[in-house]
């Protein structure tokens, strides 16, 4: 009696699964010549990737190459390999980017002010800087694990 029912679960849930990798794919996809546009502003790599088509406002040769790279990248490796090298690669990012937050919450705020400014432009100043503080404990910990 139960076989049918965990059958048909499962395919129920295969199907929704289908439906989220494919979500996720296409947000990596769409996201990656984003990520490469602003590399290509700052200098970082080839300014192919920061060429914007001006009717629609997107990386359009960002898009394409990055496009063209995945798809030889998904014909020459096994899912399973890939699988791993995305989960790495997403527990990477989160390392750095909390390590990120690790660091300047222990440094103090700093903020260039020209010398000849009015009060209202102090009041300014006072609102907007950076909430992080140091934090002692943080610290402690952060020496700790030698960082």
């Amino acid at each position: 009696v139960l076989q049918p029912i965990l059958y048909y679960g499962s395919q129920l849930l295969s199907f929704g699964a289908i439906f989220g990798l494919t979500t996720a794919t296409f947000a990596c996809l769409l996201g990656q010549p984003r990520i490469n546009y602003a590399a290509a502003q700052d200098g970082l790599i080839c300014k192919i990737f920061a060429k914007v088509n001006p009717e629609t406002g997107v990386p359009t040769m960002g898009t394409i190459i990055t496009g063209i790279f995945t798809s030889i990248v998904a014909c020459l490796f096994d899912l399973e390999v890939l699988a791993n090298a995305i989960s790495l690669g997403t527990l990477q990012v989160f390392t750095f980017v909390n390590a990120g937050v690790i660091l300047l919450r222990m440094r103090p705020a700093t903020i260039n002010v020209p010398k000849n400014r009015s009060s209202e432009e102090d009041a300014f100043i006072v609102e907007t800087r950076s909430p992080i503080t140091r934090n002692p404990e943080a610290e402690k910990m952060v020496r700790s694990l030698g960082l």
